[in-house]
């Protein structure tokens, strides 16, 4: 029994666990007020029922294609070390778990569980029609981004029935660092797999393509997409700022992050084949948006967890500058000792 546990865990794909539950966490925090270590637990128990349910539900939707799909082997449910039925009732089990830790541990109330509810079906209508089906593909990724941003303003209504409205587009702009993340580096990783195998991803419908051997032609819509999202997560991240007033060192951080996220987007819409998508760092880009909204309410947040976070901070901010030595030492060295 605990040996299929870790190994459903392990097929949610652990890694992004940690932004996953803090989506209502930082959803609450927008509010400009300090949390209890019982209701940072309870809420980050519900962004973690979130994660489950939406990353297992996915691989269950594309359990055919990962199965053709050489580097899905090692996947659980792929190798057969867990069951379908076991994935699928692991995934309906995560539904109670957040309805019991919103209802009774958090006390929410009604607004804030329906809101919940619709997180929930429209993460059911991403895993549906992200690659198959009759649902144009943006639609399915504006559902996604969506179910992030109800999932983070259900955290702040269980402390305010009546919501501000910099919280509402704080929990916005979280959904369109998602939207960006997801609909472009998530499905630029997949690509050739989708193309070879039939899928429809949301940026194969925008007219990028990829060869057999791996070549990639970015199209001119999908760069088009990702300067527009790019271009509002920032301008709404530094409208932000003002409302909230954040210091000086925050400002800094804020402009610095934003110029990294920015450049990133640039070289993904330059990239030429898919063995450049470990170089790139794929999902960095929103690692830095993602930062850059927490800078806001960074002042609200436990000490251990400002700790944490500055010290990703610091390792993705060194990133490129570690690229550039590695650059330098591999072109220039013979230089140097000649």
């Amino acid at each position: 029994m605990m040996n299929t546990l870790k190994k459903l865990i392990l097929l949610s794909r652990i890694g992004m666990l940690p932004l996953s539950l803090s989506v209502p966490i930082i959803g609450a925090l927008s509010l400009r007020q300090s949390l209890s270590v019982i209701d940072l637990l309870a809420l980050g128990g519900i962004g973690i029922c979130a994660h489950f349910f939406g990353f297992v539900l996915n691989d269950l939707m594309d359990y055919q294609l990962d199965k053709e799909s050489p580097y899905r082997q090692k996947s659980p449910l792929v190798s057969g070390a867990v069951k379908p039925i076991q994935a699928s009732l692991f995934v309906v089990v995560q539904v109670p778990l957040a309805i019991i830790l919103y209802v009774w541990v958090l006390q929410g109330n009604r607004a804030g569980l329906a809101l919940l509810g619709l997180s929930v079906s429209l993460s059911v209508i991403y895993n549906l029609f992200s690659k198959w089906r009759w649902l144009p593909r943006i639609l399915a990724e504006l559902a996604l981004a969506t179910s992030v941003t109800l999932l983070g303003l259900s955290g702040a209504l269980v402390y305010q029935q009546m919501l501000p409205t910099d919280t509402v587009i704080y929990c916005g702009v979280l959904g369109l660092v998602l939207l960006l993340v997801n609909s472009v580096p998530s499905g630029l990783k997949d690509i050739q797999y989708d193309s070879q195998f039939g899928a429809r991803s949301f940026v194969l419908t925008t007219g990028t393509t990829v060869s057999a051997d791996g070549n990639l032609t970015v199209s001119p819509l999908l760069k088009c997409y990702m300067v527009v999202l790019q271009v509002m997560i920032t301008i709404a991240a530094i409208g932000l700022a003002i409302v909230y007033g954040i210091g000086l060192l925050a400002w800094m951080m804020l402009i610095v992050l934003q110029v990294f996220a920015g450049l990133h987007t640039l070289r993904l819409m330059n990239l030429r084949h898919v063995g450049e998508f470990k170089d790139v760092f794929l999902f960095l880009g929103g690692f830095y948006n993602y930062l850059a909204l927490v800078i806001h309410i960074w002042a609200y947040l436990p000490f251990v967890l400002q700790v944490i976070l500055t010290m990703i901070m610091v390792r993705l901010l060194a990133i490129p500058f570690l690229r550039a030595w590695g650059v330098y030492r591999g072109r220039y060295k013979h230089i140097i000792h000649t």
